[in-house]
């Protein structure tokens, strides 16, 4: 069975924009990656990662032949009624250029709406995180970067916001390390914004020599609105050996 590299592309935002490349190389599995992946119909399946998302529904991206691969885009956003938004890649098909998400409630987040907190002469306070990451067969996360933004509002205008710092992960116990990161904030009335960027590295993970596994994180974004609403935005894809045996996951949350 060959496992093919991809590139891959997640953008949570207004809605979310899921996009993804596939290129058909490298078929050797990684030999320190437990789990399995599975062919069916076509598809490339991940049977370990789905399943983990409660309020779940599993819905299929078709996307456009682009160059030697396919592009996807999947649109969401979130609001203390439906305050958290989660994604996760369970099977794709190089060939045709489509993807199974599944859709859902982390386990551990509340499905109830949060109500926000009142601070300084009843002024609404929120804090939310766009939260990405990479995860093998198993669903071990390889990777990930949390962005963060702590605003007030008004229901017109943001009025005062501070940007925590964002949390960078490698799993460095099986050689990934982060080569480059940086953080770019952004605040005015209308929007509040963080990004990060971030660039994970692993020599060893496909054990073939000169040829390294990278993950690119080209931005991890959360928005935040006067409203107190929420977009997510997460663009990130792998590339190198034994990538295809990697698999993506996004998810948008306030934090209180």
């Amino acid at each position: 069975m060959q496992i093919p590299i991809r590139g891959l592309a997640i953008t949570l935002s207004a809605a979310c924009m899921l996009v993804s490349w596939w290129t058909p190389q490298h078929t050797q599995a990684s030999a320190t990656t437990p789990g399995s992946i599975e062919q069916v119909d076509g598809y490339f399946v991940f049977p370990n990662l789905a399943g983990h998302l409660s309020n779940a529904q599993t819905v299929t991206i078709v996307g456009q032949h682009q160059g030697d691969g396919c592009s996807y885009v999947l649109r969401s956003h979130i609001t203390r009624l439906h305050p958290v938004l989660a994604q996760q890649v369970v099977a794709y098909s190089p060939s045709t250029c489509q993807e199974r998400v599944e859709q859902g409630v982390p386990q551990d987040a509340a499905t109830t709406p949060v109500p926000y907190i009142l601070c300084c002469g009843g002024t609404p306070h929120d804090r939310a995180h766009q939260y990405s990451k990479w995860t093998d067969l198993a669903g071990i996360r390889v990777n990930s970067v949390e962005t963060f933004v702590d605003w007030y509002w008004d229901g017109n205008c943001d009025l005062s916001t501070t940007f925590p710092a964002p949390n960078y992960y490698a799993l460095w116990q099986t050689s990934w390390y982060l080569v480059s990161s940086s953080d770019t904030p952004y605040s005015s009335c209308s929007l509040a914004s963080n990004a990060s960027t971030a660039h994970f590295r692993n020599v060893w993970f496909c054990h073939i020599p000169g040829d390294p596994t990278d993950a690119y994180y080209n931005f991890n974004t959360v928005d935040a609105y006067p409203d107190g609403s929420i977009d997510g935005v997460t663009w990130s894809y792998v590339s190198g050996g034994c990538s295809g045996i990697l698999a993506p996951y996004a998810e948008t949350r306030y934090d209180f």
